[in-house]
């Protein structure tokens, strides 16, 4: 027999307690009785219940808890051998969080919408590990490559422009980080999702793209934002709401730079690039261009030992020994005087 949730055992110790617990009750409760009076007339007036009975209870009840902890355990034995079709590709999500990405040339703000986008892609994956990096002037992983796309949503929805430092947009620096997050990991093929307006001030971004192309992990790119551009709002120190500044004291117009997608893509020689639009028309190109075919040239059997879960009698023989517990009388049913 094996158990798939060990850790559950450790409930095991409370449960004694209680049953210790029980058991030293009852035995408080006959020594009481005891020093309450004389014991023949304390006898007659007790006559009509069973003291049998009453140990019965406690260790029904008793039985029934330990039996319990024991289904949660997950008890399991006797397996069956099953072909198992699993998928290959780990997705790298490269997210700007620069506070270019606030602007609100895009509904409600770039940022906002690039959440929306990535969540969409999540919806079209089945099984494959997705993971998340922030960047701005620095990078972070935020979330490690995972098939828990509830966690992956988790994280996504943390994301905020004040995450990382800013003093310009490092798309190296992420991209470098997004490659070395694929370390270790045994898919034969891995993509690298990058979500931004196009803002970059690194320096080895081409080395870095270069990295990628020889390490053969594919590059997709979703652009958010317009040609027109859109303000840069933030919060004052009053709580009140304005728009960036230059230091010249102009307003700063944040534009879509098309100029380093075109860039990459003529590195990579094969790079997607889409523009990021309300609805999935956008992601669905890169998901039915890029990731959807790869998926089909790796989808591969294995062969998995699954094995029977058994917990559903101990939880059985735990309810039936509560109603039996329930259904027994402490009074006996004829008292002799």
């Amino acid at each position: 027999m094996r158990l798939e949730n060990p850790l559950y055992l450790w409930f095991l110790i409370p449960v004694i307690l209680i049953i210790i617990f029980m058991f030293d009750s009852y035995r408080r409760k006959k020594k009481l009785l005891a020093i309450l009076g004389d014991g023949n007339l304390l006898k007659k007036l007790s006559s009509s219940l069973s003291k049998f009975l009453r140990k019965c209870k406690i260790v029904l009840i008793s039985v029934s808890l330990l039996l319990s902890v024991i289904a949660m355990a997950g008890p399991q034995w006797g397996y069956k051998i099953e072909q198992a079709k699993t998928r290959g590709v780990d997705i790298m999500v490269l997210l700007d969080v620069s506070r270019s990405m606030l602007a609100e040339d895009v509904k409600p703000n770039r940022l906002q919408l690039a959440k929306t986008e990535i969540r969409q892609l999540i919806d079209m994956l089945r099984g494959d590990r997705i993971g998340l990096v922030v960047f701005s002037g620095s990078s972070v992983l935020q979330c490690p490559l995972t098939t828990d796309y509830a966690v992956f949503d988790m994280f996504l929805n943390d994301v905020d422009t004040d995450m990382v430092s800013h003093g310009g947009t490092d798309l190296g620096k992420a991209v470098s980080m997004a490659s070395k997050s694929f370390e270790g990991s045994e898919s034969k093929y891995r993509v690298v999702l990058l979500v931004t307006d196009g803002e970059d001030h690194g320096k080895d971004t081409e080395a870095a793209i270069e990295d990628l192309k020889a390490k053969k992990i594919h590059l997709y790119m979703l652009g958010v934002g317009t040609i027109k551009g859109g303000l840069i709002p933030f919060r004052k120190e009053d709580g009140s709401t304005g728009y960036l500044k230059d230091k010249n004291g102009n307003y700063v117009n944040s534009k879509l730079e098309t100029e380093i997608f075109a860039k990459i893509a003529k590195i990579t020689g094969s790079g997607v690039y889409v523009k990021a639009m309300p609805g999935d028309e956008d992601l669905m190109e890169i998901y039915k261009k890029g990731i959807a075919k790869l998926e089909e040239r790796e989808i591969k059997a294995s062969t998995i030992r699954r094995y029977e879960e058994r917990y559903q009698m101990f939880l059985l023989a735990a309810l039936l020994l509560l109603v039996a517990e329930s259904l027994i009388e402490e009074r006996k049913k004829e008292v002799e005087y």
